[in-house]
């Protein structure tokens, strides 16, 4: 029955940790197209697409320069992690281009749909709507092309994570051992408190990052998160009541 009941609740945590970085991904995009938005109002158009696609030249920048330095003279495979980073990232930059030209594609479709149609009125707006159209679009694709950035930049930080977690879960569960080789007291209130608070602090800091309207060097947010992550993780692993 025990080992039915976790085969059942691993897919579950698996899918929520997906969703939330998914609504995280979605609300700092948002944020962040209100933001290109507002710029769009007060200092025009291009200057607004000027900031936008300086912010995402930037983000790529930080991409190339945040490799997974985190692995590297630790492990004797952190030279082939590095080798194929490198043509991760000329990948990244050649879908970052055809994603680019993805985008410009509905533009042209919804111009030819506008210069076609039969209805006076409509063809009489017709420039205005596709300059308002054009504008707003290339502001959203300017904007999910500095998301996709920030996700990879998030991705280039796994290894820190990963190594982070571990130091944290067996720091943990070394002093749960002392503690129950010294018949000290055991309680799951602890456990059971800290993983939710930890996975809401990641979310809304994950939001107001991805929401940023500027740039900043992320090594400091992730050291951070991974520092936290690993203090969550051995207060977790130690306050763990049940046998392992």
């Amino acid at each position: 029955m025990t080992s039915q009941t976790i085969q059942k609740r691993s897919p579950n945590i698996i899918v929520r940790s997906l969703i939330t970085f998914a609504v995280a991904g979605v609300i700092g995009f948002l944020v962040l197209f209100i933001g290109t938005l507002f710029w769009w109002c007060t200092l025009g158009f291009k200057e607004a697409l000027v900031r936008v696609e300086r912010l995402s030249y930037q983000e790529t920048t930080w991409v190339r320069a945040l490799s997974p330095v985190t692995v590297r003279r630790v492990f004797w495979w952190s030279d082939s992690i590095e080798q194929a980073w490198k043509p991760f990232i000329s990948r990244t930059q050649k879908t970052a281009h055809q994603l680019q030209e993805a985008l410009d594609l509905p533009l042209q479709a919804l111009e030819e749909a506008l210069l076609e149609t039969n209805f006076p009125a409509i063809a009489g707006m017709g420039p205005t709507l596709m300059t308002f159209f054009a504008h707003t679009y290339r502001l959203g694709g300017a904007c999910l092309q500095v998301l996709w950035l920030k996700i990879l930049l998030c991705l280039s930080a796994l290894p820190l994570f990963i190594l982070m977690s571990l130091a944290g879960l067996i720091d943990g569960l070394n002093q749960r051992a002392i503690r129950t080789a010294s018949l000290g007291r055991e309680s799951t209130y602890v456990f059971h408190k800290s993983l939710p608070l930890a996975r809401k602090t990641l979310f809304w800091v994950l939001v107001v990052w991805l929401s940023l309207p500027f740039d900043f060097n992320p090594t400091g947010l992730f050291v951070g998160l991974s520092v936290l992550l690993a203090l969550v993780m051995s207060t977790s692993a130690s306050r763990f009541k049940k046998y392992l």
